[in-house]
């Protein structure tokens, strides 16, 4: 059975650079970040009904990252 899970992502510990991989729909992760975020989805339609803010949004597989290694210091998927 799978339950409901309430986070608190205010208190999570996230330091610099942030990949936010499916990070459209709502940007969550690129709201409370801003401009640590770099956040990949396939979708245009969903990384352009991602709220605005200080982040960059990029079309990307995450099957196929186009970064460096080692560029990120965590990487999310929601």
């Amino acid at each position: 059975m799978v339950g409901r899970i309430n986070l608190d992502l205010v208190k999570i510990d996230l330091n610099g650079r942030i990949l936010d991989i499916g990070g459209g729909g709502e940007g969550v992760i690129g709201q409370l970040k801003g401009a640590q975020v770099v956040a990949i989805d396939l979708r245009a339609d969903e990384l352009m009904e991602a709220a605005d803010g200080d982040y960059l949004k990029v079309i990307m597989d995450a099957k196929q990252l186009k970064f460096l290694d080692d560029y990120f210091d965590t990487i999310t998927a929601f």
